[in-house]
This record gives structure tokens, sequence and C-alpha cells, in this order.
């Protein structure tokens, strides 16, 4: 009962920020648009995951699908934030790398309709939390102010948070848990909760997040 519950929580807990989001979506800086596309395709695939998995009892496409939209959209917040300014070549590697890993794990690894994309899972996973850490490298040696009270630190805060955490649940199921069930079921509940947590990390960065510079025209 308590995993069925923390399970339903964990899905819904993205409502939260998305509805921050839309309310304050027109007066939001448009450097965080992809983070907010994030937050609102994330409820989207939520939604879609929760309706399949209690009509047809399987979300195995749905999911593998948003795996590649969800690290898209993440590595383009990093390229608003001009974080691959200095490297472009290293941004569009990361991306034909990327996707000529999920396209291998899903048509020629596994089946994208029976099997999660867990070689991509990983990679992405590991990528975003390498970016992650630079763009924070960046923010502490750049940055005058208090550097946690910056929203690009709290949201590259939460995905270091939730994505080291992703490298390790998959990678337990993948290589080591399959011949112990109820482990590998443990660590995925710890994962559920450490999304509950990160999407609430979320809801902070979106109220924190600065509002649409004004400019005044000069007579």
């Amino acid at each position: 009962m308590i995993t069925f519950i923390v399970r339903h929580i964990s899905s819904l807990s993205i409502l939260i920020p998305a509805i921050a989001a839309f309310v304050r979506f027109r007066k939001l800086d448009e450097s965080y648009l992809p983070f907010l596309v994030f937050i609102w395709a994330g409820m989207l695939n939520e939604a879609v995951s929760i309706t399949l998995s209690y009509t047809i009892r399987n979300n195995i496409l749905s999911n593998n699908i948003w795996f590649l939209l969800e690290f898209s959209l993440i590595l383009w917040q990093f390229h608003r934030w001009q974080l691959f300014d200095r490297n472009k070549k290293l941004f569009y590697g990361i991306i034909i790398l990327l996707s000529t890993i999920w396209t291998v794990d899903n048509f020629f690894i596994e089946s994208i309709f029976k099997r999660f994309c867990s070689y991509f899972i990983i990679a992405s996973s590991y990528t975003i939390v390498l970016t992650s850490i630079s763009m924070i490298n960046r923010l502490i040696v750049q940055e005058k102010e208090i550097v946690w009270k910056n929203v690009s630190f709290i949201i590259c805060g939460g995905f270091l948070l939730f994505y080291s955490i992703n490298i390790l649940t998959e990678s337990f199921y993948k290589y080591g848990f399959k011949a112990f069930p109820g482990l590998s079921s443990g660590v995925f509940e710890i994962l559920r909760r450490i999304n509950i947590i990160t999407n609430l990390i979320y809801f902070v960065a979106i109220l924190w997040m600065p509002t649409k510079r004004k400019f005044i025209l000069q007579s």
C-alpha cells in the first residue's frame, strides 16, 4: 500500500512545478524556456504513462520516446546557458553520440516496445551529471552573489541529485539485481522518493526565476 502511494505521489509531484511554471510563464526570462518545456513535457509523459499502464498495461514505448526528449530538452537548456559557447563541436558531438546510442539501444539491442533503453538512460544520465557539475563550477567561479540563490545552480542541483541516483538505479537493474527482484524494487523506491524531492527543488527554482527585462526606449 505504501509503495502504491509513493509511486503515485512521485508521478503526480511533477504537477507542483508544472502549475507554477504555467502561472508565472509570461513573466519569466526566456533563457529558462527549455527547462519550462522540460517540466511540461514531463507532466504530459506522466499522464500518458499512467493512462497506458491502466489501459493496455504497457507504457514502455512512451517512456523510451520520453527519455530521448528529456535529454534533448536538458541539453538545450545548457546550451541556452551558454555552457557550450566555447566548444560548439562538443555540443553537436554529444547530440550525435547520444542519438546513436538511443537508436542502437532501442532498435538493435532491445525492442523499443518491450524493454526500456537502459544503456541510453545510463549514458544520458551520466552526461547530464557531468554537464551539471561543469555548470555549477562555472557559477561558483563567476557569480559574485551567494551561489545557492542562483536559479541555474538550484536547477543543476536538482539534475545532479536525480540523475546520479538514476545512474545507480539503472545500473543495478541492468547488471546486478535481476536475480533479486525485492532488492531491485527497493532501489526504485528510493528513486521515486528522490523524484519527489527533485520536483520540489524545481518548484523552488521556478518561484525564484528572474522575470523578463524591461527595456526603456530613449527619446
